[in-house]
């Protein structure tokens, strides 16, 4: 009598290397970006004392730096307001992206940013600096491996 057992296991494993950040997150790509501030996206164009404004604005600004309308009232005038992000806000009205690395920074020389939250149309609800500003992450691979044992038994 001869018994013949074999056995085939197979194991998939998928891999990739995501881009960190400075703060301990995972970068999340693909993103898009909006001229945007720390209360959300800039209103433009906006009405404040008599003059409408299609961009951040220095004008009456809190340490120099630009702001733009978070909240319109329903003639157009500003109801609240808060800095802009100049990291996007360089052209306020571009949706940039979709980004699939990290973003170079604007304002700091030598770092890159991306996501690490996004919105349901994909724009980047926060960011962080990436840990290596030139960072691109791996797509995802899978492997996959079998392996086939064949027993032989013979008696007689």
């Amino acid at each position: 009598t001869t018994t013949t057992v074999t056995t085939t296991a197979t194991t998939t494993e998928n891999t990739s290397e995501p881009c960190a950040t400075e703060g301990g997150k995972e970068c999340l790509f693909p993103f898009k970006t909006v001229c945007t501030t720390a209360k959300g996206p800039c209103m433009f164009p906006f009405k404040y004392k008599g003059k409408e404004y299609d961009e951040c604005t220095l004008y009456q600004s809190s340490g120099g730096r630009p702001w733009c309308a978070t909240a319109l009232k329903a003639d157009g005038n500003m109801q609240s307001w808060t800095n802009c992000d100049m990291e996007v806000c360089t052209d306020p009205h571009a949706v940039g992206g979709p980004y699939d690395k990290c973003v170079p920074s604007v304002t700091t020389e030598g770092k890159g940013w991306c996501a690490t939250g996004v919105n349901e149309d994909g724009i980047f609800t926060t960011r962080d600096f990436c840990s290596d500003p030139n960072c691109v992450p791996t797509p995802p691979t899978t492997t996959t491996k079998t392996t086939t044992t064949t027993t032989v038994t013979t008696t007689t």
